[in-house]
């Protein structure tokens, strides 16, 4: 996993086990393909871009005609067949959430999520992927957050400190307080899940 320069940590911070028992053969090998395999490169010129990418997604209507924007993280693999239909239930998406009260101490995007949206959010939107939200929801949010805060979202996400926003619970509370009637929003602790296609 590539480390940005601000989390890297010294060697002496972590806890290596002594004695291993590798032969002075394989020691060479692997010292070998690495050295084929290494180049000369200076990590301070890549940027960790994660609150960009977020406004990417709080976006993304405006790089397509769809009437429906289907997200899936770069982590995230769809592992069978997945078909538009499967994410609809009474002709709407489901949108998964869970209240914040079952998760005890796991509330991290909470309180961004509160501070984004100017009101008390008491589900977690981001439960499973894939998410799919209505393009319409997406410009309602923007214009919303930008009568909110007075810049456009962009300008709000860019102005908050690390991890300090939470595109998908954002889209996800706003959705669930003013366009509930678009969605079929599951709560995780009271009905049966959808399948996994993720």
């Amino acid at each position: 996993q590539m480390r940005y320069v601000s989390e890297i940590k010294s060697a002496s911070t972590l806890d290596i086990p002594k004695g291993t028992n590798i032969k002075e053969k394989e020691m060479e090998m692997a010292t070998a393909l690495i050295d084929t395999m290494s180049e000369d490169f200076d990590v301070s010129e890549y940027k960790d871009d994660y609150m960009g990418q977020q406004i990417t997604k709080i976006c993304a209507d405006q790089y397509s005609d769809a009437d429906y924007i289907m997200y899936g993280d770069s982590d995230t693999l769809i592992t069978q067949l997945l078909m538009p239909e499967y994410l609809f239930r009474e002709d709407k998406p489901i949108i998964l959430k869970t209240s914040y009260e079952k998760l005890g101490n796991a509330v991290p995007w909470k309180a961004v999520t509160e501070r984004a949206l100017g009101f008390d959010v008491q589900f977690e939107f981001m439960r499973r992927h894939p998410f799919l939200y209505s393009s319409s929801t997406l410009k309602a949010l923007r214009e919303y957050m930008k009568q909110l805060h007075g810049k456009e979202i962009s300008e709000y996400v860019i102005s908050q400190p690390d991890r300090g926003f939470s595109e998908f619970n954002a889209i996800g509370a706003f959705a669930d307080k003013f366009e509930s009637d678009k969605y079929y929003f599951q709560d995780t602790e009271t009905e049966q899940l959808p399948p996994l296609y993720v």
